[in-house]
């Protein structure tokens, strides 16, 4: 135990560690449900990875409650206006609001979807899991906050490759997709309290200020909609086919998907590190150059996209069908469009951090909600009359409508030259 102390608490060169570390637990995090998916369809269970992708795309959703869009909040207050146990009071609000409407939505899909009991247990179980992820997503922000994302990176990667590699061994010897993530959920829980535990110091407990509590709470609800709303985008289609289709075209169409993930991370990995340069160049009001670079790295989105779907033509398809032990022949024109949805999902992801620096995030209350609204009314009817293809179109429409909202609002309020307001 005090070698692990150690290696979480020390770190010889912090910025390097952080960068590390965060990577590793992003990428694991990222990929989690995709490598999940990979060994159940390996051992010939289409049905059960389906119940793992729909699993993920609900608590993921989920969490997006129990975290409310705070850690940008907890991050950035440097003066600590609000102290850690405000931050932590809130988050048990937060926190138990999720598990509500957990099992809220829980008692919907098995009455009103007929999940099987299967199905109902394993969606509950990940939902578990994500909750945890929640909780513990506060200590993380508060090691941020002073300059220890590296520690909490730590934790958060051993606790995402553990949860990965134990449900792999599990499922190999048992073959019981319940008994295997529920160990797996256990044992998660037990690492959350005994790696968390670590880095105690850090973790400064003080009265509660009711009125501060209430504060933090009204000033993310915008924030906590939007990404609620983003995340609802993001996943659709699998909400959408989620009962309306067999579990085997649900895993077919879920492998499809994970393009996006793909493409996204890929982009990510293109956005992030020139974020700070766009802010600073907005700060100076260098408009030409801030559009320049938007439009630059829009480019870059585009020019991914491209290259994967020359590589999903040539061999790309062959691959992940291998891989996945399933064919996708007959999916060429689905496995395209879902790589252009991807690209349109990473711009839009860009403009979305675009938009948070020209303050202008109400923006996104009236997209999304028209958005959300759209694919929520249609989306089942187009899959009933024209399939997963036209289902396929449709999201890469809806998705398309809101990049070019989104940029036109863009490139309108950087050409207005005017000091960044909070409106």
């Amino acid at each position: 135990m005090k070698a692990l102390s150690n290696f979480i608490l020390n770190s010889k060169n912090v910025s390097k560690s952080t960068f590390i570390w965060n990577m590793v637990a992003a990428m694991s995090n990222s990929f989690q449900s995709m490598l999940l998916m990979l060994i159940i369809t390996r051992s010939g269970n289409v049905t059960e990875a389906s119940y793992i992708a729909i699993g993920f795309s609900i608590a993921n959703l989920m969490m997006t409650i129990g975290k409310f869009g705070m850690r940008n909040y907890q991050v950035t207050d440097i003066k600590e206006k609000s102290s850690f146990s405000e931050y932590l009071y809130s988050r048990n609000i937060t926190v138990i609001t999720m598990t509500v409407c957990s099992v809220i939505y829980l008692a919907y899909s098995i009455f009103g979807k007929n999940y099987s009991f299967v199905k109902a247990v394993v969606v509950a179980l990940i939902c578990v899991y994500k909750i945890i992820e929640s909780y513990e997503d506060v200590f993380h922000s508060r090691l941020q906050q002073i300059g220890r994302l590296d520690i909490a990176s730590k934790i958060w990667a051993i606790r995402n490759c553990i949860f990965i590699l134990m449900f792999f061994g599990l499922y190999l010897a048992t073959g019981n997709i319940v008994m295997t993530v529920g160990i797996d959920v256990a044992v998660s829980f037990l690492l959350f309290v005994t790696l968390n535990v670590i880095p105690k110091e850090y973790y400064e407990k003080s009265k509660v200020n009711t009125k501060n509590v209430v504060s933090l709470l009204k000033g993310c609800i915008p924030i906590f909609v939007a990404a609620f709303l983003l995340m609802y985008i993001s996943n659709a289609p699998k909400y959408i086919i989620d009962s309306a289709i067999t579990d085997e075209e649900q895993t077919i169409f879920n492998i499809l998907f994970l393009t996006i993930y793909v493409v996204t991370l890929l982009s990510n990995f293109v956005f992030n590190p020139v974020i700070n340069k766009l802010a600073v160049m907005r700060a100076a009001k260098e408009n030409k150059n801030l559009i320049g670079n938007i439009n630059r790295l829009l480019a870059m989105v585009i020019g991914i996209v491209v290259l994967g779907i020359a590589f999903a033509q040539l061999i790309g398809r062959k691959i992940l069908g291998m891989i996945y032990d399933v064919s996708l022949e007959d999916y060429k024109k689905e496995l395209i469009l879902m790589l252009i949805s991807g690209g349109f999902l990473a711009i839009i992801n860009l403009l979305y951090m675009v938009i948070i620096m020209l303050r202008k995030q109400n923006i996104f209350l009236a997209v999304f909600s028209i958005a959300s609204m759209i694919l929520f009314v249609f989306g089942k009817n187009i899959l009933k009359s024209y399939h997963l293809k036209g289902l396929c179109f449709f999201y890469g429409g809806i998705l398309s409508a809101i990049v070019i909202v989104l940029y036109i609002v863009s490139i309108y309020y950087i050409n207005q030259g005017k000091e960044i307001s909070n409106d």
